[in-house]
């Protein structure tokens, strides 16, 4: 089924439980680090537990540096908050 979008690009931004397969998903209108960042604020409260880890690709959604930050992305500063550890697939792989 398609939708008519008026031009504006969407993304799914998607958390998945390798345990219990329970998913979180999320659409943006936006590619970017901001919006990772605000989707991993919500993230324990919608999946229900504490998160432990979360693995991400190297997309600049995750890797881009927040000023005055010493060097961390936004997603990180998000991710220390929650004392979540983050972790990266190797380039060009699926998985």
């Amino acid at each position: 089924m398609r939708f008519d979008s008026k031009g504006i690009s969407y993304y799914q931004i998607t958390a998945i439980d390798t345990y219990s397969s329970k998913r979180v998903l999320e659409i943006v209108d936006e590619k970017s680090a901001t919006n990772t960042a605000l989707f991993a604020e919500k993230l324990e409260e919608k999946m229900g537990f504490k998160i432990e880890c979360i693995q991400t690709d190297n997309g600049s959604e995750f890797m881009l540096v927040h000023p005055n930050s010493k060097g961390k992305t936004i997603f990180q500063l998000v991710l220390d908050a929650f004392s979540i550890h983050h972790t990266h697939t190797r380039p060009y792989s699926p998985w």
